[in-house]
């Protein structure tokens, strides 16, 4: 009988950690979501991990936390011709797939950069977003974010 009562004490354990992790796992996308509708609002203060890998079309590598990337050659609206702070962003998330570990996830967006030129233009750029997330404490940081021109 003790057995019998064994087994469905860990029966209940197994279940209710699951339900856990899965209600644990739709608390996490849902801060990522909040998260990237700061970051669209031009909000990036504890947003984004100190030594953030970033790469973008419009450099030539790679860059990390605050280093000033190279600008591409194949860039096709040039960075100071920009002006200053009209820089917006619009995500339509595809995909966020939380670690089993959930302190790690990565998000695939589809999204819109846009921004005025210093000659009255104002640009849009349909792209791609590819982010790796890093829970550091509590709270979602971008630690990798990839993105590229949708031809």
């Amino acid at each position: 009988m003790a057995s019998k009562w064994a087994a469905v004490v860990v029966a209940l354990v197994a279940a209710s950690s699951g339900i856990w992790a899965q209600s644990s796992a739709a608390a996490d996308e849902a801060a990522i979501r909040e998260r990237i509708g700061r970051y669209d609002r031009g909000e990036r203060t504890g947003l984004v991990a100190e030594d953030l890998v970033f790469w973008s079309s419009a450099y030539q590598r790679p860059t990390v936390g605050n280093e000033r990337g190279i600008e591409s050659k194949d860039i096709q609206v040039p960075l100071d011709s920009r002006v200053a702070k009209s820089q917006r962003n619009k995500t339509a998330v595809v995909r966020i797939v939380i670690a089993k570990s959930g302190d790690l996830a990565y998000e695939y967006s589809n999204g819109e950069l846009s921004f005025d030129t210093k000659d009255g233009r104002h640009v849009s750029i349909p792209q791609a977003i590819l982010r790796t997330w890093q829970k550091e404490g509590t709270e979602w940081k971008i630690a990798a974010m990839f993105t590229r021109r949708i031809e």
